[in-house]
């Protein structure tokens, strides 16, 4: 007569199963995330597509942001923008502050949907949130230009600032031309809002 196994035994032994699974996916994803990227920069757009293909299907928001990316510009695959959409939505549902910011780019550029101001800014302050300071300076140009929503000289500045502060040499360029750069308190953002940090350069 056979032994039956003890439930508490047996989810224990599928628990373990399960574990393994998800750690071998995460090995492979990463290794399958390095041969992509490899073949990107090496100009092997089809291939780094293919391995982003497969993992963007298991969830994995990387993969989803770099072939959101690929289909944005039609590099590896046909460009489509809608689809392009699709992936930097699923990536930035799982926290990725790049997929936020691709997501303003969408709504402030119109691809594949109609140019929408207050989408685009949204999306960029919830990537500015993040820390993610290229989409302040996406919100400096909005602001700056007046183009899709209503200029405010102000925000614009503060915005710059951030993205100066933060290391974006561009953001620095811009202001050096519009005015020497203080050395003077930080600033920071929360979504839209600007408030003075009370920590300056020195501080840090």
């Amino acid at each position: 007569m056979k032994k039956k196994i003890p439930n508490r035994l047996n989810a224990a032994l599928v628990r373990s199963g399960f574990c393994f699974a998800v750690f071998w996916l995460l090995l492979s994803g990463c290794a399958d995330m390095k041969t992509a990227n490899s073949a990107h920069k090496n100009g092997d757009y089809e291939t780094a597509a293919a391995h982003w293909e497969t993992l963007a299907e298991f969830g994995l928001p990387k993969a989803q942001l770099s072939l959101g990316r690929a289909y944005m510009k039609g590099r590896g695959v046909s460009a489509d923008p809608v689809r392009a959409r699709a992936l930097f939505e699923a990536a930035a549902a799982q926290g990725e502050a790049a997929a936020l910011y691709e997501l303003g780019y969408i709504y402030e550029k119109g691809a594949g949907v109609e140019p929408d101001g207050v989408r685009a800014l949204s999306y960029y302050g919830q990537a500015s949130d993040k820390g993610y300071v290229r989409a302040d300076y996406a919100m400096a140009r909005l602001y700056d230009r007046g183009r899709i929503i209503p200029p405010n000289p102000e925000l614009a500045h503060a915005h710059y600032m951030i993205a100066a502060q933060g290391g974006l040499e561009k953001a620095r360029a811009d202001l050096e031309r519009k005015a020497p750069i203080a050395s003077g308190p930080r600033w920071r953002a929360r979504g839209n809002i600007i408030e003075q940090s009370d920590m300056t350069p020195a501080d840090e």
